[in-house]
């Protein structure tokens, strides 16, 4: 039953998240949870969503360690795929979640000193990059909340990858990743520029939303 395995997630998402003691678990849970991307009830990948951006709640120290925390990259990976779900809902909680845990990881990082766990989300960044200018397209038949949201992950990868904290860690520890953070945060500024180009053309703004024009 849809509603009930959603309220189990929900459960869960306190076990193993907000109670300490249970988090040492989550190495073993969170990669086997990825897996309900593929049941068929969409309120159940729409829990899975917002488990998934809990995640965020987690100390520094844990996000920002590859071996604390190695399921950020199937966290974000899972993302990356619901945020093109066939439902638009579950598309929209989806990027929630990624700009969330996204903007989580970043702040552990730079705080932490160690730009290692950005390094291995990097692909699963990528595909969430890839999946909100597919979605943000002016063609894209994903309607206005959606848009807004795949708007919102582009700007923060701008903000998050072009800041200077990220530029002196990066490019003193590994000056490869600094260029890919550089590349990565031009490309989503160039997807958003697109849609604002957009607006300039009558016959194309027609067909932006008003909440993604704004």
């Amino acid at each position: 039953d849809q509603k009930e395995k959603a309220q189990k997630l929900k459960e869960l998402t306190e076990l193993l998240v907000r109670v300490p003691k249970n988090r040492e678990l989550l190495p073993e849970f969170v990669p086997r949870l990825c897996e309900l991307q593929l049941d068929q009830g969409a309120a159940v990948r729409r829990e899975l969503a917002a488990l998934l951006e809990s995640l965020g709640g987690l100390p520094a120290t844990t996000l920002s360690s590859a071996e604390n925390a190695p399921y950020l990259v199937d966290a974000l990976r899972c993302l990356a795929s619901l945020s093109g779900d066939e439902s638009e809902k579950v598309g929209k909680r989806a990027l929630m979640a990624a700009n969330a845990l996204l903007s989580s990881a970043y702040k552990a990082c730079v705080r932490e000193h160690s730009a290692v766990q950005l390094e291995r989300c990097w692909p699963a960044l990528e595909d969430l990059r890839q999946e909100a200018a597919k979605t943000l397209r002016a063609d894209s038949t994903a309607k206005g909340g959606h848009k807004v949201y795949a708007c919102k992950f582009l700007e923060s990868l701008v903000v998050f990858l072009s800041s200077e904290d990220l530029e002196r860690l990066a490019s003193r520890s590994d000056p490869v990743l600094y260029a890919k953070l550089k590349s990565g945060a031009l490309e989503a500024g160039n997807k958003v520029f697109d849609e604002a180009t957009a607006l300039q053309d009558r016959e194309k703004s027609s067909g932006v939303p008003a909440t993604v024009a704004m």
